[in-house]
């Protein structure tokens, strides 16, 4: 209890220092666009290393094998295709959020539906933090879940609209550190522990690396994950947020190394705890609670804590970024810590209804992804050489994201429409492009 309280005084010390610090719209938004190549990268793995990492990665595992690690798996090709493809050309433009990029690229009408797509799909990642914040909180202070996930909730919505991006970024290196160091922990322990369940140790589980999956099922993770982290607003804003194209590149390079990484660990910590540690709760939850030496399920905690924070802070910082300027067509700060605070509760209502961290995520990514996603990297790559025809490039976006959402309400299993929505919208994007006769 001493060491939460600690380290959420060492947090808020900052985003005090901070809060008087910013002094326009960039500091608040982007960081002032210095941030070097260790910063930006601990920012972007702490924010991808969130829920869907941890949480919701270990609980698939445990129930569906392996083919759980394709969850980050796909996430880190995602990361490889915007350093080889993207990185830099979108860290060229002098642009704060991803619809400012389609304002750029494409035109305004499809900046303002980009934004709003964002701006409510987003929630959804938002809750999914929160939910997971509610259980480690619950853990470390004994009281009902809900009362955890209002406090967490409370708790990020505060420190975001005090330091903005400037608290994020900083602190975002701690909170990496400290999650590292609880993943690792664990890993090892388990990898050496005799264990009372009839065997004497935890051996390396068969690799299996599809899983389960049928091949409907892992092409409709593999292109919506992948999509999240190719074009997915929150991992745009750390390339916006670095001091050059080149950096921005090879903080994608080095975050989808540790990527992979992270995710054989997290992956075979969810295996394990599915063959010797049976229960009700999520693995990682029941290894904290019930099984791992107290020092180490302190550490556990923490970092999941800080992870989950971390993902948190900069999802709601750039939803409400988004909203405020690509929405509203305001950059005043006082207008985005407003928008902090409204978002933050809509994302607390659903988290309290809604407690299932992959299923809020793949609805948040099921519009966004089919909907979005290629048809931005289209016109990011066309850029300058072809014109893009913004009426048949929004009419892409509109077909792609009704489909992908079709997908998740119509039918509960994986399902074709998603696929379905991503060749249309691609299709779409590349048949609104026009040559421009004389580019600059």
């Amino acid at each position: 209890m001493k060491i939460l309280f600690l380290y959420f005084a060492v947090l808020f010390f900052i985003a005090l220092k901070d809060f008087f610090k910013v002094k326009n719209f960039d500091d608040f938004i982007v960081a002032g666009k210095k941030q070097r190549l260790s910063f930006v990268t601990f920012s972007l793995l702490a924010t991808v290393l969130g829920a869907s990492a941890t949480l919701g990665v270990c609980e698939r595992a445990e129930t569906e094998g392996f083919g759980a690690f394709w969850w980050l798996g796909f996430g880190s090709l995602g990361l490889f295709l915007q350093a080889l493809f993207l990185s830099k050309k979108i860290r060229s433009f002098s642009v704060n959020t991803l619809p400012e990029l389609v304002r750029f690229t494409v035109g305004p009408v499809g900046a303002k539906l980009v934004a709003l797509v964002i701006a409510v799909s987003w929630v959804g990642v938002i809750a999914a933090q929160f939910v997971g914040l509610g259980y480690f909180l619950n853990l470390l202070v004994d009281d009902a879940s809900e009362v955890m996930v209002i406090i967490s909730a409370l708790l990020v919505i505060l420190y975001t609209l005090l330091g903005g991006q400037l608290s994020v970024v900083k602190t975002d290196v701690l909170q990496f550190s400290l999650f590292a160091i609880g993943i690792i922990g664990t890993f090892v322990f388990l990898f050496l522990a005799d264990l009372p369940l009839g065997k004497t140790q935890v051996q390396m589980p068969a690799i299996e690396m599809f899983g389960t999956y049928s091949v409907l099922e892992w092409s409709v993770l593999g292109v919506t994950v992948l999509g999240a982290f190719l074009l997915g607003p929150d991992i745009v804003s750390r390339n916006l947020l670095s001091d050059s194209p080149k950096v921005a590149k090879r903080a994608n390079v080095l975050s989808g190394i540790f990527l992979i990484v992270f995710a054989f660990f997290i992956t075979w910590i969810g295996v394990w705890c599915g063959i010797f540690f049976e229960g009700d709760k999520n693995p990682l939850l029941r290894l904290a609670a019930d099984f791992l030496p107290l020092p180490l399920a302190i550490c556990l905690c923490v970092g999941m804590v800080s992870a989950l924070f971390s993902s948190a802070d900069t999802s709601l910082i750039n939803v409400s970024s988004i909203f405020a300027q690509d929405l509203l067509g305001t950059k005043k700060i006082i207008t985005v810590r407003l928008i902090v605070v409204l978002i933050g509760v809509l994302a607390t209502l659903l988290a309290l209804y809604g407690k299932d961290i992959i299923t809020l995520l793949l609805s948040a990514y099921s519009v966004y992804t089919p909907g979005v996603v290629f048809p931005l990297a289209v016109a990011i790559l066309a850029h300058g050489k072809f014109q893009v025809v913004e009426k048949i490039w929004v009419t892409g976006i509109f077909v792609g994201g009704i489909l992908g959402l079709a997908g998740t309400f119509i039918a509960k299993e994986m399902n074709v429409f998603p696929l379905i929505g991503i060749a249309l919208s691609l299709l779409f994007s590349l048949c609104s492009l026009r040559r421009i006769k004389n580019p600059t």
